[in-house]
């Protein structure tokens, strides 16, 4: 099936030599995977080459999206392409859970922080700092506001 590609598909395919990844470098998606148009129809470079049902998944075993190396995918079904996925992107797990520290490098360990109404951790030591930083931003503001 591979060799009935045009050679203009041959042509998009880089191999990296450091992970043996066929990298695309033809049109990606936001989403990081490749796109090509065969024989009228636009699909996911990856699904190309490794030719999967359209009832099944492909997971990229070596965890890039752009890859097209068939070595490195595996046809499995939407399950199991979800609990091998990214943490925190899986569904009925709250990503909050997984980080470790706040938006200001300051650690998530017990007593640092609160649960807000709104069920979000908020860092202690943040909402201790954001009035001085916030007054901070109003006098310079106003200074630069005088000149």
């Amino acid at each position: 099936m591979m060799l009935d590609f045009p050679i203009r598909f041959w042509k998009k395919v880089r191999i990296n030599p450091c992970t043996q990844c066929w990298e695309w470098q033809g049109y990606v998606k936001t989403t990081g995977y490749g796109t090509f148009r065969f024989n009228g129809k636009t699909g996911l470079v990856h699904r190309f080459t490794k030719g999967a049902p359209d009832s099944l998944e492909i997971d990229h075993l070596c965890r890039n999206r752009s890859c097209c190396n068939p070595a490195h995918l595996e046809i499995v079904t939407h399950s199991v392409n979800m609990q091998r996925g990214k943490p925190g992107r899986k569904k009925g797990i709250r990503t909050r859970n997984l980080k470790t520290h706040c938006i200001h490098k300051h650690e998530f360990k017990e007593g640092s922080f609160y649960i807000n109404k709104h069920s979000k951790r908020v860092c202690r030591q943040c909402s201790r700092e954001r009035p001085k930083r916030a007054m901070e931003k109003a006098r310079s503001e106003f200074i630069n506001y005088e000149e």
